[in-house]
């Protein structure tokens, strides 16, 4: 039983092509996937894979990246999937991900489950964000100002512009801004800037969603 629960642990981690899939968009005018240097229009229920550059174009769009972390993707954005990886055994769930954007905003929710593990890493030009599970904004300014305003959990902030063995820990109702000019992160309280189109799904759903993809899985792998 060991041997197979290894076996399907390594199968599922390795063998999902897709970590990700849209649920949503507001406009389909302009909103596509770069993928292999090949553009490939957005839809819904279009997968995403490591390697994508996602294009929100006029839409504001609502992903679903595995096991249930949503992101609304704000018009003009733009999101890179830099890595994924996931594990998955019977009494577990282990995701890491390294997520770069590029241009424009995003606003994230991961809600707390006690058999999942979660590692993301969100980057762009001047700071990137660690955490786990919560909710948070994250905008990339045209000045490369950088604002994470964070709701729900916490997360820790560094650049590679400033030098310090101990990152910034932000959290809940904290807001923080790194100034690109002077390279420095300026404290403040958490505010919203983002609006509520599209809505985030409902966890129940989302996670329903997630339990059949693994049960689907699970059979192709017995």
């Amino acid at each position: 039983m060991g041997l197979w629960i290894f076996c399907f642990m390594m199968t599922l981690s390795t063998a999902f092509a897709d970590i990700g899939k849209v649920l949503k968009l507001t406009d389909k005018s302009e909103a596509h996937i770069v993928r292999n240097k090949s553009k490939v229009e957005l839809k819904s229920d279009s997968k995403l894979e490591v390697g994508d550059l996602i294009v929100a174009g006029n839409s504001n769009l609502l992903l679903h990246l595995y096991p249930e972390t949503q992101v609304v993707l704000t018009k003009n954005s733009e999101l890179l999937i830099e890595q994924s990886d996931l594990e998955v055994t019977k009494k577990s769930e282990k995701a890491f991900s390294v997520l770069k954007l590029q241009k424009g905003s995003l606003k994230v929710h991961s809600p707390s489950r006690k058999n999942q593990e979660i590692e993301q890493r969100w980057e762009t030009e001047g700071a990137s964000a660690a955490g786990t599970q919560g909710d948070f904004e994250l905008a990339l300014q045209e000045s490369k100002n950088v604002d994470l305003d964070v709701f729900s959990g916490q997360l820790s902030v560094s650049s590679p512009f400033i030098q310090s063995f101990v990152p910034e820990i932000v959290k809940a109702k904290e807001g923080v801004t790194f100034v690109a000019k002077d390279k420095v992160f300026t404290r403040r309280e958490a505010v919203s800037k983002l609006g509520n189109e599209p809505a985030f799904t409902a966890d129940k759903v989302v996670k329903k969603s997630w339990d059949k993809l693994k049960k689907r899985f699970a059979k192709k792998t017995k």
